[in-house]
């Protein structure tokens, strides 16, 4: 406003204020010298940060001269500031305010702001292939600007198809960083661009589920597998149609599980290998061994879901897969930690996977995770501690509730439980839930919910351990041996304390049973300690 009123009063003219920020941000745009407003005009095109470069590009030849000079004047006048330059030998800006770029951006027909968007895209792709997210941008607001001011011709959907493909690309990369908010949004964006019969519109709703997932999106996820099922098989594209059936399996398994949902993920995962060794398919290949080594460890056969794991990295390194690589460590890496290798062995094993994991933070945390477990198992509760944190903040960072849940819940309460710290444990237990339950996740919770209710049930808080069972009661599935036996524990150690013994001996030695057929050795551990706490409450101690 006193730039507004400086500006009029060298004129000698009284001029009112204008009514809001926006009027007042264009009328001072709108008195700049010819020169100068172009200026401003094209360098809002690129962003609230842009460079002298992109800006000349943008105005004609003859106007290019004097872009250092008008940027200098613009930033005397305090509308742009210098700033850091994205590209070395370039000079870079900022506008002082998002409202100033918006006000100049605001100035520009729209008939030319699809064309400086087209001119900027093209600028960028040509400097540098590593920006494919804003060439993207900027193909993609092209074409809507093309498409409001008139019907849509061949010239406007091979412009809409390269926003695609450079969207897509820039989810893909999000994708593989596990920055699945940023590739939910790219490649939402990318398959709004992509014609239905493009090969990378099916590719881009693949990843964009699987992103959904991750995320805590099952509805939209759900929506793109099958998207993704209808356009492969009208294209007779085997191996997605396939890899979209499986991807909605697990999604299945985990928010909406059912009486066999690993037994049935485990039998279409094994037709699916079939499927795509006679197909050839190396990188289809990669995720249906993964697919088997999920559905492996979930039934509790830890040593074959290793060796399921191992394939599924083997084919994803050899096609350069490095999103299949890091989901196939990270099932070996929760194999070692709870099957039958000794824990040094597991924990020698962890220690060069994450070695190997370089910038990779899913994978990462994901196996810190696990060495974290494993450090507590040998009673090294400092390393444990850190390791669990440390895996937690990642998956905090990067906006994963499913993984921040399962790290809440097993590996960092699990090292404040054994400490000692029950309070501690227990709300690291309850914040799990909480996120689960956000986001309707069911199978993750049935396990973490029993989890909580026997640490209330030590700590004596029987009422709310009987809530939060029935919680696991109503979400578990019933081959889900993990949270089935942890319902008969807990319910055995509630009827303990009651003083029924004989009840609670009959279902703590059902729950022990649940896992003596696997090979899971941790939980067969768990379930032996809780039989004998049972028979310890019963008074029978020897048996014990």
């Amino acid at each position: 406003m006193l730039a507004h009123a400086r500006e009029n009063d060298a004129g000698g003219i009284e001029v009112a204020v204008p009514p809001t920020i926006q009027a007042l941000l264009a009328a001072r745009v709108d008195r700049l010298p010819v020169s100068e407003r172009a200026v401003l005009e094209r360098a809002s095109i690129e962003g609230r940060l842009f460079h002298t470069s992109a800006v000349a590009e943008l105005l004609s030849q003859e106007a290019r001269n004097d872009v250092p000079g008008n940027l200098l004047t613009l930033v005397r006048k305090e509308f742009i500031r210098p700033d850091t330059s994205l590209f070395p030998g370039d000079d870079g800006f900022r506008f002082g305010h998002i409202l100033i770029r918006d006000a100049a951006y605001a100035a520009i027909p729209k008939e030319l702001r699809a064309e400086l968007h087209e001119r900027l895209a093209n600028w960028l792709e040509a400097r540098s292939e590593e920006h494919d997210e804003i060439v993207g941008y900027h193909l993609e607001q092209a074409f809507r600007y093309e498409a409001e001011l008139g019907p849509v011709d061949e010239g406007s959907d091979e412009l809409a198809a390269r926003a695609g493909l450079k969207l897509a690309a820039g989810g893909r990369r999000a994708f593989h960083r596990a920055d699945m908010a940023a590739a939910a949004n790219l490649l939402t964006r990318a398959v709004g661009m992509l014609g239905p019969d493009e090969p990378q519109r099916r590719e881009a709703l693949l990843l964009l589920g699987a992103a959904f997932s991750e995320i805590g999106k099952p509805d939209q996820a759900e929506t793109a597998f099958h998207e993704t099922i209808d356009l492969a098989e009208a294209a007779g594209d085997q191996a997605r149609e396939w890899r979209a059936r499986l991807d909605l399996s697990l999604l299945r398994a985990r928010f909406d599980p059912g009486p066999t949902s690993a037994e049935d993920l485990l039998r279409e995962a094994r037709e699916a290998i079939s499927a795509f060794e006679e197909l050839g398919d190396e990188q289809a290949l990669a995720a249906a061994w993964r697919w088997q080594a999920q559905a492996l460890y979930w039934l509790g056969e830890l040593g074959a879901a290793a060796a399921a794991a191992e394939q599924a990295v083997g084919f994803a390194e050899r096609v350069g897969d490095r999103h299949e690589q890091t989901r196939g460590l990270q099932l070996l890496a929760a194999s070692l930690e709870e099957g039958p290798t000794a824990t040094l062995e597991a924990i020698q094993r962890c220690e060069e996977i994450l070695a190997r994991a370089g910038d990779d933070r899913f994978l990462v945390a994901a196996i810190q995770r696990k060495l974290a477990t494993l450090y507590r198992m040998q009673g090294e509760l400092g390393e444990a501690r850190r390791l669990a944190d440390n895996a937690v903040e990642i998956y905090e960072d990067l906006g994963l509730p499913v993984a921040l849940a399962a790290a809440l819940g097993f590996e960092r309460a699990g090292v404040s439980w054994v400490a000692g710290d029950l309070e501690v444990a227990e709300r690291d237990l309850r914040r799990a839930v909480d996120l689960l339950t956000a986001i309707d996740e069911k199978g993750l919770l049935s396990t973490i919910a029993i989890n909580l209710a026997a640490l209330l049930c030590e700590e004596g808080k029987e009422e709310e351990a009987e809530h939060f069972l029935q919680v696991s009661e109503e979400t578990a599935a019933a081959d889900d041996w993990v949270s089935q036996s942890g319902i008969k524990s807990v319910r055995a150690s509630l009827l303990a304390r009651q003083g029924e013994f004989e009840a609670a001996i009959t279902l703590a030695r059902e729950a022990l049973a649940e896992a003596e057929g696997r090979d899971n050795q941790l939980w067969r551990g768990l379930r032996r300690v809780s039989l004998a706490e049972v028979l310890v409450l019963a008074g029978e101690a020897d048996r014990s």
